[in-house]
C-alpha cells in the first residue's frame, strides 16, 4: 500500500486512456461484461478529456 507521500495525485490522461482501453478489451475478450462496462465508462471519461486537450487530471 502506498503512503500519502507516495500516492500520485495527478493522472496522465493519455496513459490512463491506454490503460482503460486495454482493461476494456481484455474484459470483453474474457466475457466479463460488468468489468467491461465499468472500464468503458472510465475509458470514455478519459477520452472526453483527451479530446478537449487535457493532458493531466487531478484524482483526489
Amino acid at each position: 500500500m502506498q503512503t500519502l507521500q507516495e500516492k500520485q495525485y495527478i493522472d496522465h490522461v493519455p496513459t490512463q486512456l491506454k490503460y482503460w482501453a486495454d482493461k476494456m478489451y481484455e474484459a470483453e475478450f474474457e466475457g466479463r461484461w460488468r468489468q467491461y462496462h465499468e472500464s468503458k465508462a472510465i475509458y470514455l471519461r478519459f477520452k472526453k478529456l483527451n479530446e478537449k486537450g487535457v493532458e493531466y487530471e487531478p484524482n483526489f
